[in-house]
């Protein structure tokens, strides 16, 4: 029997339509220099020397302006594109070369792999790229140019590379592929390229066109459906620093209020306050546009939280001031109340959070990290998540991942936060989803992060056909989060009761990946430990002076909690960043530490001077329980016993020692601890219960040093075998 290959044939067809869609590339002349970051825009060309494309850029952090001109004379039927183009594309887009493109001495958007058109008028032009090659470390080609594109030839590469794309996810025996195979068959019949941008050419894509939209989209009526929500996941810090950190999201924030004009549908979401203050102070009048586009309900603001924090090493009081933080941001600058906990990239969640959410009228907790555990899959991606205290929220896992079903594989254990709008990953966050049964409803949280510019031109256009409903795939939707979480949460409810049963975890998240974070990079989590202690004893400490008139430094206070929160980032805390960002929390944490002291001493100061001794010694005790330690007294370590709670007392420092100590033992009156010659512990007896704690021929107190060799992400994993040498 005679194989048509018609998979082949759409290839050819897809292929055929792309090359045909440029209808003239212009390549440009332009003038280069040298630049250092944050430099403003350029008021001549004092400088720059001339650039002969293509121009190789070999060297890491460097930043270069690259200026010219060019004009557009595109015909009806036709738009034309401003191009810079380096030919790198993925996910590697995080450290790849990235700027900010100023037309006409406005800024426009960012150039960077995944977003190097930019759609321009007829006319004039000049252009200014402020361009940062990042840490790309081999010979980077940088061509400039303008090409025009033909509208109709576009639009018709679309609807077939759509197709194309589904119809291979489909197994070949099966009614869908069948009846999509013969559609498309007799749609790329109807192409003719014999004449291009002639009657004829167009007449044959207007026809195809029309098939197609007669006979391939089937409509949304009883159809799985994905939303697609809008996002560009941005690390606080990682690969880079707080300062590139800031110039990221100016370029984001650029690409897509340019994108937003082409597409109507389009919406966003943006989830860290921190990043947006970073915003308003770096670019006013691109702060002014995001605001008039919140308040058209496009440009979403959620989260939660200052910025998506560590949840393992921070403490309860550091979470609810992440919160506090965040919401006040959020509704003090765009008077939106948020509902969500977003934290799709933190490495665990712990089992406080439902109880700190619920307080702070936080229903909603989403994540996707969950999704790389490399030992047990999570039994839920929809489910109700109790914590310690029996509070509860409701939790979403984003099931983003490609599938690929005739190799068998329709889902994978990897989830994405920042996937693409393609068949391969609306198919796959579908399948992936284990909770078919109470929701119909899944989200895809698609856009390039990290400076990659969020979401392209594609992931709209391949959106606008999906929507339509093709056989054998998910309906796909343009979406809030806030919509797609109140669907999802609905008609698991709504299930939930009529099948009288409720997916539930209660406790902690844990993540079962990056464990070595825990651990790596120890000055962090010492700094971020006694920064805790030292905010919250000098907050105590102006209170108990308020009514001695100290004067409470609320404004320093806050600012120093923020220092605080920004170093509680997932990627900062957890040791996963680069020593460039270590040095930065160093100073911060010094800068902390010295104004955090001063209000402490003040605030003391102020409380002792109205306090009668009477030749005693005035002892603070900023825990939350009666206390009894050891104080320096005059260069002498003294005993205090039965401090109060969050208070002082005026007491009589003890010089008592019941402390009784023998060639290898410590023995007071609670226990008793004897030592091996290696100084490991061998018995430890705890009198107050009369336990033994050290079971017989155990050792406690052992340090062990074993060989670290993780296969990927060194300062973040330890493998199964590390135990094997030590």
């Amino acid at each position: 029997m005679l194989k048509f290959n018609v998979e082949e044939k759409l290839d050819t067809t897809v292929q055929t339509l792309n090359d045909l869609r440029v209808v003239n590339r212009q390549q440009l002349d332009v003038l280069y220099k040298p630049a250092t970051a944050n430099e403003p825009l350029p008021s001549n060309r004092d400088g720059f020397c001339e650039f002969k494309s293509p121009y190789f850029l070999f060297e890491q952090d460097k930043y270069f302006w690259f200026t010219g001109d060019f004009e557009i004379d595109a015909t009806a039927g036709q738009k034309a594109y401003f191009c810079v183009e380096t030919f790198i594309k993925g996910v590697s887009s995080t450290i790849r070369p990235q700027g900010v493109l100023y037309l006409d001495g406005k800024i426009c958007q960012a150039i960077d792999v995944n977003h190097t058109d930019v759609l321009v008028s007829n006319g004039k032009h000049t252009f200014a790229l402020l361009f940062y090659t990042h840490t790309f470390g081999l010979s980077l080609p940088v061509y400039f140019s303008v090409k025009v594109e033909d509208n109709l030839t576009t639009e018709l590469y679309y609807d077939f590379a759509v197709a194309r794309d589904a119809v291979k996810l489909l197994l070949e025996k099966t009614d869908d592929y069948q009846k999509s195979i013969a559609i498309l068959e007799q749609a790329t019949n109807l192409l003719d390229f014999r004449y291009p941008y002639t009657q004829i050419y167009y007449d044959s894509l207007q026809r195809a066109h029309d098939f197609l939209v007669a006979n391939y989209y089937v409509g949304s009526c009883n159809k799985p459906v994905v939303n697609c929500v809008g996002s560009s996941h941005i690390d606080v810090a990682w690969m880079w620093d707080l300062d590139q950190t800031k110039q990221k999201v100016e370029r984001t924030a650029s690409t897509v209020l340019k994108l937003m004009e082409e597409y109507p549908e389009y919406k966003f979401m943006s989830s860290q306050a921190v990043l947006l203050q970073f915003l308003k102070d770096r670019n006013p009048d691109l702060y002014k546009q995001i605001k008039r586009r919140v308040k058209e309900g496009r440009w979403e603001v959620d989260g939660g939280m200052w910025l998506q924090a560590d949840c393992n090493l921070t403490s309860g009081e550091s979470l609810v001031r992440q919160v506090v933080h965040g919401k006040r941001f959020f509704l003090q600058e765009f008077g939106k109340d948020c509902d969500t906990v977003w934290l799709p990239d933190v490495f665990g969640y712990s089992a406080t959070l439902p109880q700190i959410m619920q307080k702070s009228r936080l229903t909603r907790f989403v994540t996707a990290k969950i999704g790389w555990n490399d030992t047990n899959r999570m039994p839920y991606d929809a489910f109700v998540w109790q914590g310690i205290d029996g509070s509860q929220v409701f939790a979403y896992f984003i099931s983003t991942c490609e599938c690929d079903p005739r190799n068998g594989v329709y889902d994978k254990t990897y989830t994405t936060y920042t996937g693409p709008i393609d068949a391969p990953a609306v198919l796959g966050t579908w399948h992936r989803f284990q909770q078919k049964e109470y929701s119909q409803t899944t989200l895809l949280s698609y856009g390039w992060g990290d400076g990659g510019g969020g979401p392209t031109r594609e992931d709209m256009e391949m959106q606008r056909r999906l929507e339509r409903g093709i056989l054998g795939m998910p309906v796909t939707k343009t979406a809030r989060l806030d919509e797609t979480l109140n669907d999802i949460q609905n008609q698991f409810e709504t299930n939930c009761k009529a099948l009288k049963r409720t997916p539930k975890w209660c406790g902690e998240l844990y993540f079962e990946y990056h464990r070595g974070t825990l651990t790596s990079v120890p000055r962090i989590k010492y700094n971020n430990r006694k920064g805790e202690f030292a905010l919250q004893n000098a907050e105590l400490l102006s209170v108990l002076a308020g009514g001695s008139g100290f004067d409470y430094p609320a404004e320093k206070l806050d600012q120093n909690w923020k220092t605080l929160l920004l170093n509680q980032f997932h990627d900062i805390l957890p040791g996963s960043a680069i020593e460039k960002v270590y040095l930065d929390s160093d100073e911060q944490f010094r800068e902390l530490f010295a104004q955090v002291g001063e209000i402490s001493q003040n605030a003391i100061s102020c409380v002792a001077k109205n306090i009668q001794t009477k030749g005693g010694t005035l002892v603070f005790n900023p825990n939350g329980f009666t206390a009894t330690g050891l104080v320096e007294v005059d260069g002498k370590t003294r005993l205090v016993k039965n401090i109060p709670p969050l208070g002082y007392a005026v007491v009589e420092p003890s010089c008592e020692c019941n402390v009784k100590t023998g060639s290898r033992s410590l023995e007071n009156d609670s226990f008793r601890i004897e030592f091996a010659d290696d100084g490991a512990i061998v018995y430890l007896l705890d009198k107050r219960c009369g336990r033994q704690i050290v079971p017989k021929g155990a050792k406690l107190n052992r340090f062990i040093a074993y060989e670290d060799m993780p296969y990927q992400y060194d300062n973040w994993e330890m493998t199964p075998y590390h135990t094997q040498n030590k």
